[in-house]
């Protein structure tokens, strides 16, 4: 893939609870890194991938400062990506290729 192709900018963000006042917690997101990528249907490619509910695929440079073995999700305009898993692929540097799930879009 052409660095060109990559030209959907992401917001990657973290999530914690906070007191909500009530007695309860809310999840509170925050960004943590921005990236750009190309972003792929799953359905549209017809690609058997692991084993989860993905719906798409973002493929970006690899990143040594994201820790993704913790909870992120990612944004893009009004749409949001929960990531499920991560695979570098290629050689050398190689890309980044993160499976992600569409779970709603931002009001």
């Amino acid at each position: 893939m052409r660095t060109g192709r990559m030209n959907t900018p992401f917001l990657v963000q973290s999530c914690r609870l906070v007191a909500d006042g009530q007695g309860g917690h809310v999840a509170e997101w925050s960004t943590i890194a921005s990236l750009w990528g190309a972003i792929e249907d799953i359905y549209e490619r017809r690609v058997s991938v692991a084993q989860d509910d993905s719906t798409h695929i973002v493929t970006t440079r690899p990143r040594d400062d994201l820790d993704l073995t913790n909870e992120l999700r990612m944004t893009s305009g009004e749409r949001v990506y929960t990531i499920r898993q991560a695979r570098i692929v290629g050689r050398g540097k190689g890309r980044m290729k993160l499976f992600v799930h569409e779970t709603q879009y931002l009001n």
